[in-house]
């Protein structure tokens, strides 16, 4: 048993604890945001690959409280399109991540937060329609970039807030 926590408990899984940790603050203070903290530094620390485990068995876990009282007041005509795009995008997001270059990767997902933060600070929004097609096509956004880079939530994020 000693011998098992002192392959575990190691300075990677204490680092990647504190990660959590910060991610969870900003998560339970802004309502989102801990997958843009996480993913490029558990990426630079474990790989793109593990990265993308990791801060989705966190999210998933982390954010349970919230589902049943969520699923009560989304507004499933609007969300539907959104969901059935990024279900279906999510595997190409995939397939790119196991197949191209960890570093090219690891790469995209720090521009990717970069990008979303940066658009976000400058306050723009869409104000386009929104309708079926502008709704598939934030969902599938969404779907590719959380296959390929673990940070889908700031396309949906973006459209939602036009």
């Amino acid at each position: 048993m000693t011998e098992f926590l002192a392959q575990v408990l190691t300075a990677e899984f204490a680092l990647g604890a504190l990660i959590v940790l910060f991610s969870g603050m900003i998560h339970g203070y802004t309502g989102f945001g801990a997958g843009l903290l996480m993913m490029p530094l558990f990426a630079l620390l474990f790989g793109p690959i593990e990265a993308i485990a990791i801060s989705t068995i966190v999210a998933i876990f982390g954010s349970a409280q919230l589902y049943s009282g969520a699923a009560r007041h989304a507004n499933w005509r609007e969300l539907m399109p959104i969901l059935i795009a990024l279900v279906l995008a999510t595997p190409m997001g995939t397939y790119l991540l196991f197949n191209l270059n960890p570093e090219l990767i690891r790469r995209a997902m720090g521009g990717f937060v970069l990008l979303f933060a940066l658009i976000l600070m400058s306050g723009w929004i869409y104000r386009g329609h929104r309708s079926l097609a502008t709704s598939a096509a934030a969902g599938a956004v969404s779907g590719l970039v959380t296959g390929a880079v673990g940070v889908g939530g700031p396309p949906v994020a973006l459209y939602f807030l036009s």
